[in-house]
């Protein structure tokens, strides 16, 4: 039986949104159901808890959109790993090294990785960097401007976590 996504978010959405949480993804798969927070401030493992205890009792109703009548709830931020997908998700993350892969003009997928040097309604900017120095301990430059991109022709854009 397929599973009404939009039944499924109109259940899981308010719940989160009085936590003070907003959903960032939801994936059904099989019997298990996996919910993605976030918040502009962070989020915390009470906070998922929390989601977690109110979400379950809203899909134990007997006219629930749960996927089956014995399904799992898995409530966590959507971690590192995990693409950045909506607007609202950015501003936290300026300064950091960003990968995003984009439409161009043309329509044609194109990628740039650097900071995240803007992010508003409008959508964000990412500044290229120049490949890494060989002299130890000189940090790369900016290779030409920021590359503004509106938030319609992303196509994904994760963090990039240095080791």
């Amino acid at each position: 039986m397929a599973v009404d996504l939009t039944a499924l978010r109109a259940v899981v959405e308010p719940v989160v949104a009085e936590a003070g949480a907003h959903v960032v993804d939801l994936v059904v798969t099989g019997d298990a159901v996996e919910l993605y927070l976030d918040r502009d401030d962070g989020l915390d493992a009470e906070v998922c808890a929390t989601v977690s205890r109110r979400v379950s009792e809203a899909l134990d109703a007997d006219d629930s959109p749960a996927p089956a009548e014995h399904y799992r709830l898995e409530v966590s931020s959507p971690g590192s790993s995990r693409a950045l997908k909506l607007p609202r998700q950015y501003p936290k993350h300026l300064g950091r090294t960003v990968v995003v892969t984009y439409r161009t003009d043309g329509d044609q997928p194109a990628t740039v990785e650097g900071p995240l040097v803007r992010a508003d309604e409008a959508g964000i900017a990412v500044q290229p960097m120049a490949a890494p120095s060989a002299v130890k301990g000189r940090l790369p430059k900016p290779a030409g401007p920021p590359v503004e991109l509106g938030y319609e022709r992303i196509v994904e854009a994760r963090i990039v976590f240095a080791l």
